[in-house]
């Protein structure tokens, strides 16, 4: 669709313009409108040494998917125990719908707003207040952009069928075996089943069994 190029501000239209409804191109102007952030905006403790007109949500995730930037996870406290993980993609929202590792939220409306709001602020509501937020309305403008990123599809995976099981004609060796650990000895597919192998549920991973415990 983008035949390679990078979508901005500057082309989404000319790109989109004929194809997408008026509703999902409004929404895809959102994720390429720079909005101010914790660390790049116009205030003096920026990050950045000159003022910013702020981040859009597809400079991090670029085109739908991600640009592999690392960030401290914005779910933990105290700041010691965060640590970093990598910008995930936005394709497949359509399906996974449960976002955030300790967080439970259920839609990608929900996370659009929570990030917007707060998450890009460092959760300091004052903060952002002096940043220049600029608060998403629900209606029309997060579920615009919700609408555009639900259509975003999960990249290509030419060697897994209709039913999210391995071609045995393109499969390797390697992968088979993998395939067989995964629905069989190792029990992933028991809470992660195909085609789309996510449960979109939150696990108890009883993680004290892996530590023994100081007297």
């Amino acid at each position: 669709m983008t035949k390679g190029r990078l979508i901005t501000i500057d082309n989404y239209y000319e790109i989109f313009n004929g194809i997408l409804n008026p509703k999902q191109l409004e929404g895809l102007r959102l994720l390429v409108t720079q909005f101010p952030q914790q660390q790049f905006n116009a205030t003096e403790d920026r990050r950045t040494d000159r003022p910013s007109l702020g981040v859009t949500c597809f400079d991090c995730h670029a085109n739908g998917h991600t640009n592999g930037a690392n960030h401290l996870v914005g779910d933990i406290r105290p700041q010691e125990f965060r640590h970093r993980i990598e910008t995930p993609t936005l394709r497949g929202v359509n399906i996974q719908r449960l976002f955030g590792s300790q967080r439970a939220l259920k839609t990608v409306e929900d996370f659009t707003q929570f990030e917007q709001r707060a998450a890009y602020f460092d959760g300091d509501q004052c903060m952002a207040a002096k940043k220049g937020v600029n608060i998403l309305e629900r209606g029309s403008q997060v579920h615009f952009m919700a609408e555009f990123l639900a259509i975003l599809d999960f990249p290509p995976a030419p060697k897994l069928n209709i039913y999210g099981e391995l071609d045995r004609t393109k499969a390797s060796p390697s992968e088979l075996r993998g395939e067989k650990l995964f629905n069989g000895k190792a029990r992933c597919v028991s809470c992660h089943p195909g085609p789309y192998y996510t449960d979109n549920s939150m696990h108890n991973l009883m993680a004290e069994r892996f530590y023994r415990q100081e007297l």
